[in-house]
């Protein structure tokens, strides 16, 4: 019997997702370096949340098939939970400061 592959089997399905999944998110980094008039706000945002989520559920997988061990992924699920968030919300509080220093005495005045 040849070694080989089955393409029905579910790691083959999984790595060709994985390797898919890489293949886009790769190809996305390359379109964004390469035209950078194709950048958007929105997708400075998802890219990196795409990121994590794509990583978040491969170590949920692996844990799953007892490859990888659960509190080292939960670690893992907490730390990127924090970072997105702690992220998000910097973001947050910096697009506030720069808006609220644009305003003028005369907006203050208003109530804006």
């Amino acid at each position: 019997a040849a070694n080989h592959i089955d393409p029905s089997s579910t790691p083959f399905l999984a790595l060709s997702l994985f390797l898919a999944m890489g293949l886009t998110d790769y190809l996305d980094g390359y379109i964004a370096r390469k035209y950078p008039s194709t950048a958007t706000v929105l997708g400075t945002y998802l890219d990196p949340l795409a990121d994590k989520i794509f990583i978040n559920v491969m170590s949920l997988t692996l844990w799953y098939t007892g490859i990888l061990p659960g509190p080292l992924v939960g670690l893992w699920m907490v730390r990127d939970v924090g970072l997105v968030g702690t992220s998000y919300w910097k973001v947050k509080v910096e697009t506030e400061k720069k808006y609220d220093n644009n305003k003028t005495s005369e907006d203050i005045k208003d109530g804006k």
